[in-house]
């Protein structure tokens, strides 16, 4: 177990040095800018070497954004109270880094350790890195949670693929995944949510916002190719902001029945894209 005194300005990324998992950080042109101890000993090269290379040159792995749900579990002070702030981790940073779009995390899943594990990694996609639909209920849990407490605003996307007999789902997923990364800020959350469709969590968003970026995954979906057939992939979306008092099966329960009836009629509303 890690123990820290302190988590401020002058040893946040020593701490990240010092987690048993791989981090890096992204900026917005994709491009590595710093990577921790751990990431170099799991692909064998040094820091100089990944740094200012493209995200996804990174070899050998899976990758996927960081949650609060890994780091906590192995940073106590030593009364055993959680020092890991994820909020005030991610501002720190954002002040260090001129230029931040995301924190990642690094894994190599065909060799997952008893103790990499207990971080929750069976709660992600091998293929996609995404999060299983047991992970994205959880992380959209805690989320509800905080809004119900701070009222913070929250969203939540529900984008839909078309079933197509002719379109390989396994690539489909693989594209998905990376356009959506491409666009998600690294605080955002998305998973597999069942066979056609990925659910999408946006902390801190409120609705104008969530539907402004939805239009902005739809276009850049729309303009996508998939390189072994050249088709497109027919995808439909809805836009659903937590209320007052509700919890995260309520919200689930709206995101859906908008695309449900988008399937039967001609979208009547701007949460349908």
């Amino acid at each position: 177990m890690i123990q820290l005194p302190t988590l401020n300005s002058d040893n946040v990324l020593s701490l990240l040095h010092l987690m048993p998992v791989g981090i890096f950080l992204v900026n917005s042109d994709s491009r590595i800018i710093w990577v921790n101890k751990t990431l170099c000993e799991q692909v064998g090269l040094e820091a100089r070497q990944l740094i200012g290379h493209m995200r996804s040159e990174l070899p050998g792995t899976n990758i996927f954004p960081i949650s609060e749900r890994i780091a906590r579990q192995h940073i106590n002070s030593p009364n055993n109270e959680t020092l890991f702030n994820f909020n005030y981790l991610s501002k720190t940073l954002e002040a260090e880094f001129e230029d931040i779009a995301e924190i990642g995390c690094l894994v190599k899943f065909n060799n997952l350790s008893e103790n990499q594990m207990q971080f929750g990694f069976e709660q992600v996609e091998e293929q996609t890195g995404l999060y299983t639909r047991h992970g994205i209920l959880k992380k959209l849990s805690l989320h509800v949670s905080r809004s119900r407490r701070y009222f913070n605003p929250l969203s939540v996307i529900m984008l839909r693929v078309a079933p197509d007999s002719d379109i390989n789902s396994e690539s489909i997923n693989h594209a998905i995944a990376m356009i959506l990364r491409d666009k998600l800020r690294w605080v955002d959350d998305v998973g597999h949510w069942n066979m056609s469709d990925f659910l999408l969590i946006l902390p801190e968003t409120g609705e104008e916002a969530a539907q402004k970026l939805a239009r902005k995954i739809k276009f850049q979906l729309n303009r996508f190719k998939l390189p072994d057939n050249h088709k497109k992939i027919p995808t439909s979306l809805a836009v659903s902001s937590w209320r007052k008092g509700e919890d995260e099966s309520n919200l689930l329960k709206r995101v859906a029945e908008q695309l449900n009836e988008h399937r039967y009629k001609a979208p009547t509303t701007s949460k349908i894209l």
